[in-house]
């Protein structure tokens, strides 16, 4: 059995559904812990610049218009930049953390530190 991609927790789970993994952890790591206006129909705001004015709107069918914070989702992030390859140097960069705090979080995650099997790899069992 192989998994295509971290499973988003229950707390960001509608923003990766909007979003998509990687719009998500741009947004996440964007905008994460500020306070946004999400509108039905949106206009020039950081949130339509970032995801752009469709997923802005999609954003609000699903959340609900009004002013909400944007989750950190640091680990979750982490584990995904990592699946996607980064190395964990990266990662602790541009999450402005600490190298040991990756190394715990990914550790700490199911499956421990997975990464995106490469398809040239051959099925050994």
């Amino acid at each position: 059995m192989t998994v295509d991609r971290i499973a988003p927790p229950a707390h960001i789970e509608a923003w990766v559904a909007v979003l998509g993994d990687d719009l998500a952890v741009e947004l996440f790591l964007t905008l994460g812990g500020s306070m946004v206006d999400i509108a039905y129909v949106p206009r020039s705001s950081r949130l339509s610049e970032v995801v752009g004015a469709d997923r802005a709107a999609a954003l609000a069918r699903r959340l609900g218009a009004g002013k909400t914070k944007v989750p950190l989702a640091k680990q979750w992030c982490a584990q995904v930049l990592w699946w996607r390859g980064a190395s964990q140097q990266d990662i602790a960069r541009r999450l402005h953390v600490d190298v040991a705090t990756v190394a715990r979080q990914l550790k700490a995650t199911p499956g421990g530190r997975r990464r995106c099997p490469d398809p040239r790899q051959i099925e050994m069992f």
